[in-house]
């Protein structure tokens, strides 16, 4: 059912230090890069992509993960307003060493962009080639998402921006323009998934809590299948931020930024461990610190996160 692609890329399966790590879940082979003794797992779009491998031998790796940057939007404003663009969240960056088992499967996350998560995760023996399990997969290391902008409306001057992923916990989204109170989505933490934003009982308009994160999804979105509402979404993460909610009143406005995802990692599995959480620039700019020069093409907004493997 799953094309064994081990041994069509260039000995990958076989490589001395990767604890003969053997690629069974079909994935295009061009998501797999070799930077010299590093092995990417990336995708290019919107959707994270799930590869399950197997360890042939007892080994420690080293990992380094980029959670997708929540996405951006150009701001509609009259000419001479600001902010030109309405950012969304940073993803988060974590590093650590992880303790591969020989004859074990594992699932790596390469996140997609709208603030995916990217991850290592022991694999169940029944779980599913093709999705998370919450109750079945053992988180081992995680780095979360940055929560998308809330979209601006015509005429209007708001900083709906999203919140970053981070360990060991996600910001919350942001809203600096006075008016629309709790539309704002919170970010996840190590226990809990972030709140959505609160609409409330004013102007005509019902009271509606948006979608507040979970564990492995964000508000509105899915790490593995389907495709992700926009409007102010949380990022994915050990547990995802919330949705933001549009305006009291002004349901077609836009919606306050989505709150970013908790980054996490396993101590029973991996040691060493290092983080930077991704922050947020309402008007615009990077959304986060930079703890290595790749940062840059991964974590920040609107970019879709990797996932590295490297032996030690």
């Amino acid at each position: 059912m799953f094309n064994t692609l081990a041994g069509r890329f260039g000995g990958f399966a076989g490589v001395s230090g990767f604890a003969g790590l053997e690629i069974l879940s079909p994935a295009p082979l061009a998501e797999i890069v070799d930077i010299s003794a590093t092995r990417q797992f990336a995708t290019n779009g919107n959707s994270p992509q799930i590869y399950v491998v197997r360890a042939g031998d007892n080994a420690v790796t080293q990992v380094d993960a980029w959670g997708g940057g929540g996405i951006s939007f150009s701001a509609s404003n009259p000419p001479g307003q600001s902010p030109g663009t309405v950012a969304g969240g940073g993803g988060g960056y974590v590093q650590g060493d992880v303790s591969l088992q020989s004859g074990q499967l594992y699932k790596i996350l390469a996140a997609g962009r709208y603030g995916r998560m990217s991850g290592i995760f022991l694999m169940a023996p029944t779980s599913p080639y093709t999705d998370l399990s919450p109750t079945l997969d053992t988180a081992l290391l995680i780095a979360a998402g940055g929560g998308n902008a809330g979209p601006p409306n015509q005429n209007s001057k708001n900083d709906d921006y999203g919140g970053g992923g981070g360990y060991p916990a996600g910001d919350d989204g942001g809203r600096s323009n006075s008016g629309y109170p709790g539309v704002t989505a919170k970010g996840g933490t190590q226990v809990a998934g972030g709140a959505g934003g609160i609409r409330n009982a004013a102007h005509g308009s019902p009271s509606v809590q948006a979608n507040p994160g979970v564990q492995y999804r964000g508000g509105s979105q899915n790490p593995a299948a389907g495709a992700p509402k926009e409007g102010g979404a949380g990022g994915d993460g050990w547990y995802g931020g919330g949705q933001g909610s549009p305006p009291a009143g002004h349901p077609s406005q836009s919606r306050g930024g989505g709150g970013g995802g908790s980054s996490y990692y396993n101590a029973s599995y991996v040691t060493n461990f290092s983080h930077e959480s991704g922050t947020t620039s309402k008007d615009g700019g990077e959304g986060g610190g930079q703890p290595s020069p790749l940062w840059s093409s991964y974590g920040n907004q609107n970019n879709p996160g990797a996932f590295f493997i490297k032996s030690i």
